[in-house]
């Protein structure tokens, strides 16, 4: 893994849970770069302030992560599993990108209609898996805000209900 150095941050460490899947920075200038670039620099930039940035994995069922749902080395990146630990058939997975798998499904949601209705909704995606994960980084956090982002990792890999030996590697939260 590689590991930038960090600065002593003047605050408590934060945790930015993203589900992210655009692919162009738009400005008033037009289209920049891929927002790929963007949020691998953006994560880089937290990472050295000290900030744990937790990404999903993205949902197209695909072997391999963007660098904008995750796949830099500078985020922890969560694929989604079904309740029973089972990988989802719309998890993007890969032994080295995505970091671990969280239950991603039926998640209820609300929804304000434009005309003020208020519905509640069953989703499913890794943005619902990545919050986990993030939660689990923000309580050991809190426990000791002087855990380093390998200590994180490895807290969390031990710490998972079971490791996956056959098919993608990852751990499971």
């Amino acid at each position: 893994d590689e590991e930038l150095e960090r600065t002593d941050a003047l605050h408590e460490p934060e945790v930015i849970n993203m589900s992210t899947g655009a692919t162009l920075v738009v400005t008033d200038r037009g289209v920049t770069q891929s927002s790929t670039q963007a949020l691998t620099d953006k994560s880089i930039e937290l990472f050295q302030e000290g900030t744990y940035v937790v990404a999903s994995a993205g949902n197209e069922g695909s072997y391999g992560v963007s660098a904008s749902r995750g796949a830099s080395v500078f985020q922890l990146s969560v694929g989604a599993t079904t309740p029973d630990g089972d990988l989802t058939d719309y998890t993007n997975y890969h032994p080295k990108e995505v970091d671990f798998y969280s239950d991603g499904t039926s998640a209820p949601t609300e929804y304000v209609s434009s005309n003020g209705t208020v519905y509640v909704l069953t989703l499913q995606g890794t943005s619902f898996s990545s919050p986990t994960v993030a939660g689990y980084v923000a309580e050991l956090l809190d426990f000791d805000p002087t855990y380093s982002y390998s200590e994180i990792r490895t807290l969390l890999e031990y710490n998972s209900e079971y490791r996956v030996h056959d098919g993608p590697e990852g751990s499971f939260v």
